[in-house]
């Protein structure tokens, strides 16, 4: 496929706000053209490939410190990646590839590039987004720091006891609140939800190896589940 691409680039002076719009008329009879908008100065789009309602984009960080988190809009719905959760950055000059499906409705179809967060804890273009990253982050560190206090808990049990404790303690994390507190926004609660579901997954598969393998693999993996959680505390 072979892509034509018209760049448009627009100062506001008036607002401080930078963007770019980039229209990718397809060739190949796949749809429509693709309009992509760039509210960051430097996380630039490098490639586009298109097929049908598939796009996958390369995007390239042009800034010269590390990106820990982005977010992009496809229509109607938004893709958060957050790289700080696994210790992850993207490194500048490096680039990542993001597939998403695009909607056959009436009209050209609109990405848009909307922030990136870096990894000193300051961010690039569209101000919500960004705070939405950091809303979901709050939300999910907050409920680690609980569920790292749970799990310390059933450490403490023998072998012999590590059943009854990993489900008390699978009772205790379910109970944890999801709900937005104070002036915290829904992104916050979505960061507890997150966090509280990824555990309680984290914690049948445990039961399923302590099943399997026995007590004492079930107490590594329990220490090693743990040790992470609490390297992503520091991170997040």
């Amino acid at each position: 496929m072979e892509s034509h691409r018209v760049l448009l680039a627009f100062g506001l002076a008036c607002t401080g706000i930078f963007f770019s719009a980039t229209r990718i008329s397809s060739q190949d009879n796949a749809g429509p053209s693709l309009k992509v908008i760039n509210r960051t100065t430097s996380f630039n789009v490098f490639g586009i490939k298109k097929a049908g309602s598939e796009v996958r984009l390369i995007l390239k960080n042009n800034y010269n410190k590390s990106i820990t988190a982005f977010s992009i809009s496809v229509g109607g719905y938004g893709i958060t990646r957050d790289l700080s959760h696994n210790g992850h950055l993207l490194a500048p000059g490096a680039s990542y590839p993001q597939s998403c499906t695009i909607s056959r409705s009436a009209g050209v179809p609109v990405i848009t590039i909307l922030s990136v967060v870096f990894d000193d804890r300051t961010s690039d273009g569209d101000s919500y987004a960004a705070r939405a990253i950091f809303e979901r982050r709050l939300g999910h560190r907050t409920q680690l720091v609980r569920i790292v206090q749970h799990l310390d808990n059933a450490q403490q049990a023998s072998d012999n006891e590590l059943s009854i404790a990993l489900n008390a303690t699978k009772i205790a994390i379910a109970h944890l609140p999801v709900s937005a507190q104070g002036n915290h926004s829904h992104h916050f609660a979505a960061g507890l939800h997150n966090a509280k579901e990824e555990a309680l997954l984290e914690l049948e598969e445990l039961d399923h190896l302590r099943v399997n393998r026995g007590s004492a693999a079930a107490r590594v993996r329990l220490v090693e589940i743990t040790n992470d959680y609490r390297k992503r505390v520091a991170r997040l």
